[in-house]
Formats: structure tokens, sequence, C-alpha cells
């Protein structure tokens, strides 16, 4: 849900409230968050189409 949600109002698809800001700092600053981000991140730079788009 949180990732959906940041891309949105990246996109600026959803709008930037006070609320939706606090609510995905907290989901973004979990542990199992960063974790999961780190395995994404791993996985991403071996496929070889995605590995020049992200820096380590």
């Amino acid at each position: 849900m949180a990732g959906n949600m940041a891309y949105a109002m990246k996109r600026k698809w959803l709008p930037e409230k006070p609320a939706s800001r606090d609510y995905l700092a907290r989901t973004t600053e979990r542990l199992a968050a960063k974790r999961a981000d780190e395995k994404d991140m791993t996985m991403a730079l071996k496929v070889q189409v995605f590995g020049g788009m992200f820096k380590k």
C-alpha cells in the first residue's frame, strides 16, 4: 500500500497531505521496509536491463 501511495504522490496523482506524508515516513522507515528495498535493489541490479538504471 505504501509503495503505491508513494508512487502516486510522486506522480502528483494523489494530493500530498500532511497525514499522507506522515504515514509514508512511518512505513518507509520500518526495518522490514528497508530490508525489502535492499532485496529489490539486489534483484534489479542482477537484471541487465535494470542494472544501469540504479546507483548503489
